[in-house]
């Protein structure tokens, strides 16, 4: 799901990282679906749908990997 090649820096400072799913439904979905099994997720970064995109977002980079990580293990991606 996640890229860890394709992180972005933001004007911000901050970091991050867009999945792609195949609509917005699909997105809503995906994110409905990590927010069970990784709820503290909030204290480090943001997850967030924009369209078809779920969007990852950290203050750091190091986080933002660790937490891609977690989530790139912690379900079955969407077809």
């Amino acid at each position: 799901m996640f890229n860890n090649e394709k992180i972005n820096q933001e004007p911000n400072g901050g970091f991050s990282c867009a999945a792609a799913c195949k609509n917005a439904s699909a997105a809503r979905n995906l994110r409905s679906r990590y927010i069970g099994p990784v709820r503290q997720i909030s204290m480090f970064a943001d997850l967030y749908c924009s369209g078809n995109l779920l969007i990852l977002e950290s203050h750091d980079r190091e986080t933002l990997l660790r937490i891609m990580d977690v989530l790139n293990h912690s379900i079955e991606p969407l077809d």
